[in-house]
């Protein structure tokens, strides 16, 4: 028996012809026992109709794709595990490659450069900056200290001659009598 053509089983449902079974050639079977077998065949459910064929072969076709997509996932995280994997190994071979390359020894000698040139031309400015006001303390201190010593000698010397008054006022005091008739008075300049 060879069955030929099978339609959806919907198409088939939709025309009636889901439960029959398609003989290949039926015109040669000219036998009526033959027929009759056959036909007791389908009433007994020994031979299978269009609509469990359908059925076996979804099923199979369900099962085969099912294990496709499968493989295919599987297949898909393998070489996503193995992209990442050389990919990492790659990029980490280019980085240090890069790295022991000239270009980025002079690179980095430019950056470095540059960096500790603008750090320097800071702390110079800072530095010339308490330079100046050390020179301006400095000179402060020395103005404060040539004052101080002028007000030190002023101070030695009043005392010398408060020292003179103090003994003539003492001398002038030894006498009573001497000086009475004198007043102070404020000299006016």
């Amino acid at each position: 028996m060879l069955l030929v053509f099978l339609p959806s089983p919907s198409l088939l449902s939709y025309l009636g012809y889901a439960d029959s079974v398609a003989i290949a050639n039926s015109d040669n079977i000219k036998d009526p026992f033959t027929s009759h077998i056959i036909g007791e065949l389908v009433k007994s459910g020994t031979l299978i109709s269009l609509k469990d064929i359908w059925a076996f072969q979804t099923s199979f076709y369900q099962t085969i794709i099912t294990f496709l997509i499968a493989i295919n996932g599987l297949i898909a995280a393998l070489s996503v595990i193995y992209i990442k994997t050389t990919s990492e190994e790659k990029a980490e071979e280019t980085t240090k490659k890069y790295m022991h390359s000239d270009s980025f020894d002079v690179l980095l000698n430019q950056k470095i450069e540059t960096k500790s040139e603008l750090s320097f031309q800071d702390l110079k400015s800072d530095f010339s900056a308490g330079l100046d006001s050390l020179e301006e303390s400095t000179a402060s201190i020395r103005s404060s200290n040539e004052r101080l010593e002028l007000l030190e000698n002023e101070n030695k010397t009043l005392r010398q001659q408060l020292k003179v008054v103090i003994e003539r006022v003492a001398l002038l005091d030894s006498n009573e009598d001497e000086g009475k008739n004198e007043t102070l008075i404020r000299k006016s300049d």
